[in-house]
């Protein structure tokens, strides 16, 4: 049988081809491997949260609390939490302040069975700062009165200069006003009076000197000028706020505590949910001169917040 020879030349070819082509097949992989990325990389970075998502979040949190609240005020669950959210999205400065002052104010609005910032006006969430407020409207004071059944009937006036005014105090109380139908000229005072069943009457009348002290201490007395307030609601609020304070505890617990909370604030005072209760922080000592603060419910006063 005839053997085949081959050059020697020719098998170290083919052994150099065959050791080549190892080579790059391993020099492929290596770069194929540094291509890729490594695995702690290739890890998803967690998106913040939307604040109103957080918000919401909050809100499913205290919804046992505000159940409790809300019962028997007309509200459920549910619509006041819409409310809210609309609230917030109409505003999202709301969205910027410290959550635990926001949700006390949303706390104090279902405790009170009260709808924030709608077309009722009955109180309001506002943004002062990095803190979110409560603030009762005036209409939120009549609301909460009408809602006792001994209110029979609520009425605030501001008096002017031109009008006829006759107030007098004593063993029967009277007041008379008239006012101007042409040019009233300044605002003097105003006055509230409440109509109880069984009772008689309650007058609290102001001066407009008392009505200004209470504007400065206001946190915002420029929100309070005849240009911006033409209707005269600070003037009529402060008034029913006072009168408010004549209502036997007994029928009107909430709208004290409501006056209670509003002066506070109105005053500087910040809010807060400690512990799962609505807490009010303020100054003492400016308390003490805020001279329409009363003892009318309990208002814990901390010094700083727990962590």
């Amino acid at each position: 049988m005839a053997k085949t020879f081959t050059d020697p030349k020719d098998d170290k070819k083919e052994q150099g081809s065959s050791a080549s082509g190892q080579i790059n097949t391993s020099e492929n992989q290596e770069t194929k491997q540094s291509e890729q990325k490594p695995p702690d990389l290739e890890k998803k970075v967690p998106q913040t949260r939307q604040p109103l998502a957080v918000f919401n979040d909050l809100l499913v949190k205290y919804e046992g609390v505000m159940h409790g609240l809300l019962q028997k005020k007309g509200v459920s669950v549910e619509e006041f939490q819409n409310i809210v959210i609309n609230a917030v999205r109409k505003n999202p400065k709301l969205l910027q302040t410290d959550r635990m002052s926001l949700m006390a104010s949303v706390l104090t609005c279902a405790e009170l069975g009260l709808r924030p910032n709608t077309p009722e006006q009955h109180c309001f969430l506002i943004p002062y700062g990095k803190q979110a407020t409560f603030q009762m409207g005036y209409r939120g004071y009549v609301h909460l009165m009408y809602k006792e059944p001994r209110i029979l009937r609520i009425s605030s006036e501001v008096v002017c200069e031109k009008d006829v005014f006759e107030y007098e105090l004593g063993m029967s109380p009277k007041l008379k006003h008239v006012p101007n139908k042409t040019e009233r000229g300044n605002k003097i005072g105003v006055y509230a009076i409440v109509e109880i069943d069984k009772a008689g009457h309650q007058i609290c009348y102001l001066t407009a000197g008392d009505v200004k002290k209470l504007m400065a201490f206001s946190k915002q007395p420029q929100n309070w000028t005849d240009a911006k307030d033409p209707m005269n609601w600070f003037w009529k609020k402060s008034a029913i706020k006072q009168v408010s304070k004549l209502v036997p505890k007994e029928i009107a617990e909430k709208i004290a505590k409501a006056s209670m909370v509003d002066s506070l604030v109105e005053m500087g005072g910040t809010m807060t949910v400690d512990e799962g209760k609505v807490t009010v922080i303020y100054d003492k000592d400016k308390a003490k001169e805020y001279d329409f603060v009363a003892d009318v419910f309990d208002v814990e006063d901390v010094e700083e917040l727990k962590e």
